[in-house]
């Protein structure tokens, strides 16, 4: 894999050099005052630029998350990413503020990472519909969200349209075979996935196999992380069909292990 450790940094740096706004990162405190100031008309001109909200292990209360969706509805068109982790946020508090991102036409996001919530099937489609609208997203980390089986199946359609995607990371969501062969659908219908983390899902030797027939037929993949544990229930007919595909494909890494690059996305 090329360069892999510092691709997430370079992705960063992107957002704020592909304008010619400069990067503002606020927090989702400073998001929501600046919302509020503004509907006193006593904003001043930079907080409307905010580009970035970076709220990582910021833990937001109810009214915090309901207040953070209006502010989002207000200042959704000028975000380049959403970094949102560990913050709380329920299935009609996330259902919220992907609405709230549709409603502001947030349609220039490169990167969508809402690690560690807890985004459920419902919220999924509504981040499908984000997703519908947003042709310019590279990078998107649901990492440890209950998506289960029929979140995946949500996103799996917009995942595969995203024309400019290259970063997925999908570990900890409690996908299961259903869930993957939605996730190989979409990976046999797209070019420019690069980069897929599917660790510490029950896929099983079904999901390992569906994967492993989409990567035949996908010319973009580079990285796959897929864990072969207790976890992933995935056996000998499994992990035979992914060493075949990473044998016969040289740009291809396959990752097995489940803590091997544990620091990506």
């Amino acid at each position: 894999m090329r360069g892999i450790c510092m691709h997430a940094v370079v992705l960063f740096t992107a957002v704020g050099h592909a304008h010619a706004d400069a990067v503002v990162e606020c927090s989702a405190a400073e998001l929501i005052h600046a919302a509020h100031a503004h509907a006193h008309a006593t904003a001043a001109s930079s907080t409307k630029k905010c580009t970035t909200l970076h709220a990582v292990f910021e833990k937001l209360e109810q009214h915090d998350l309901l207040a953070l969706n209006d502010a989002v509805g207000t200042y959704g068109g000028n975000l380049r990413a959403v970094i949102a982790r560990h913050n709380g946020f329920d299935e009609e508090a996330a259902v919220g503020f992907f609405d709230a991102l549709v409603d502001a036409s947030a349609t220039k996001l490169t990167m969508l990472h809402f690690r560690d919530n807890n985004l459920g099937p419902r919220g999924a489609e509504a981040l499908a519909r984000v997703l519908a609208i947003n042709k310019a997203l590279v990078s998107l980390d649901l990492r440890g969200n209950p998506l289960a089986d029929e979140g995946i199946k949500h996103l799996a359609d917009a995942i595969g349209d995203g024309p400019k995607l290259k970063r997925v990371n999908l570990s900890y969501i409690g996908m299961g075979a259903d869930g993957a062969r939605a996730i190989a659908q979409a990976l046999s219908s797209t070019g420019t996935i690069e980069y897929l983390d599917v660790r510490t899902n029950p896929i099983g030797d079904e999901g390992a196999i569906a994967l492993a027939q989409a990567i035949e037929l996908n010319n973009s993949l580079e990285v796959l992380l897929v864990g072969i544990d207790k976890f992933t229930n995935i056996g000998a007919e499994g992990q035979i069909a992914l060493k075949r595909v990473d044998d016969s494909n040289s740009l291809l890494r396959i990752v097995e292990h489940p803590y091997t690059l544990k620091q990506e996305l």
